[in-house]
């Protein structure tokens, strides 16, 4: 059966509340988490997203580790079985609902894909939550009729495989990106297995 596996950036930002976190408290909350690599792991982030809230990054980190790590392999166990397809996509798109503190928060995408524009997460009806919801919703669409997701909505989208890692990232810009966040994915080969999807 045809698959898509998917995440979006800041999974874990409706699992937390501590919306007020500081730098330092982010450290803090690092070192205790991951001891002697907490200054390369939050130096690595901050590289990629220097502007990012310290809540966010953290909702990214705890993604990271567990729920994209997860999907990562989902998929390329699909994709090496050399069946049928399996398609990637990352949702990076970042709710304006709550002055955007969550971020591209969880199950943002399974509200987009009922084109529920109007949810609060989603974006309350705004332009770009509409257009946002229409892509997805018609890719949804096209892959419960085919097995092919690809529609004039978005650009087009090769199936996965553990080479080049097409994967296809619904934003503002909604682009094809092979393999994104590399460096992100490789640290977190490198580190123990979470006990849970919260790290």
């Amino acid at each position: 059966m045809p698959l898509i596996v998917s995440t979006t950036l800041d999974d874990a930002g409706l699992f937390f509340d501590n919306f007020a976190m500081t730098e330092h408290d982010l450290k803090t909350t690092l070192v205790a988490g991951y001891g002697a690599k907490a200054d390369a792991l939050l130096t690595l982030y901050r590289q990629l997203f220097p502007a990012k809230s310290p809540y966010l990054l953290y909702a990214q980190i705890v993604t990271d580790s567990g729920f994209r790590r997860f999907a990562h392999t989902q998929a390329e166990r699909k994709a090496d079985r050399l069946g049928a397809p399996v398609y990637a996509y990352l949702w990076e798109w970042a709710s304006p609902a709550f002055e955007g503190k969550f971020g591209a928060a969880h199950a943002m995408d399974v509200t987009a894909s009922f084109h529920n524009e109007r949810d609060a997460i989603v974006g309350s009806g705004s332009r770009d939550a509409l257009r946002m919801c229409d892509a997805l919703a018609t890719t949804w669409v096209n892959f419960a009729k085919t097995g092919d997701p690809n529609n004039a909505l978005i650009p087009h989208w090769p199936r996965f495989d553990s080479t080049g890692r097409a994967t296809l990232v619904f934003d503002r810009d909604t682009r094809i990106v092979g393999d994104p966040y590399s460096a992100l994915r490789l640290f977190w080969l490198d580190m123990p297995a979470p006990n849970s999807v919260f790290g």
